[in-house]
């Protein structure tokens, strides 16, 4: 029971992320540049840095996700080709 419960939440926090990507990305690039202005602010604390990097992480990541939004790539193969390379049988001992 505990399993399908936490698989129920993960399937709807990555709908609920999917839905609203766009004001995902905003948010994470508002965080990131306000720790950028902390960590710029206050140079010898590492902290601030670890969490720069770790927004800009998360921010990157959403953008090249929604990059892909609708992407079909030219060299996928046709669905209708008949190029498929026959493999020979193995042979049996």
């Amino acid at each position: 029971m505990p399993v399908q419960a936490y698989r129920a939440s993960a399937a709807y926090a990555g709908a609920h992320i999917a839905a609203n990507r766009w004001l995902w990305i905003i948010a994470s690039a508002v965080i990131t540049a306000v720790l950028w202005v902390l960590n710029w602010r206050d140079p010898q604390s590492g902290i601030w840095s670890h969490l720069v990097v770790l927004a800009a992480l998360v921010c990157s990541t959403l953008v090249m996700i929604q990059s892909q939004v609708g992407y079909v790539s030219p060299y996928a193969p046709k669905d209708d080709e008949d190029d498929v390379v026959a493999t020979p049988p193995i042979p049996r001992a």
